[in-house]
């Protein structure tokens, strides 16, 4: 048996709400679609968290002891990649 196009348009009908705007239809489908989708980053365990705060506290004091100016770059470099990670693992300082 064949469908043509208007049966499977009088079929397929019944899934298609005629009178709900497409605004709102948008905003039920991202409701229905909000619990699958985590915005989140996923929480660092303690330890990780603890480790990556004691190696910022180093080159803190490492940078406020002084040093070439390689040295100071290396170590600012360093410090600003680690505080972006801390923060990326949900950490707080």
């Amino acid at each position: 048996m064949q469908i043509t196009q208007p049966q499977a348009v009088a079929v397929l009908g019944f899934l298609r709400p005629v009178f709900c705007p497409f605004g709102i239809r948008l905003l039920l489908f991202l409701l229905l679609l909000s619990p699958f989708v985590s915005v989140e980053a996923k929480p660092g365990s303690q330890a990780s968290c603890k480790k990556i705060e004691q190696q910022i506290k180093q080159y803190t004091r490492l940078r406020r002891a002084g040093g070439s100016a390689r040295q100071m770059d290396n170590w600012h470099r360093k410090r600003h990649q680690l505080k972006v990670r801390y923060s990326k693992l949900s950490c707080r300082l």
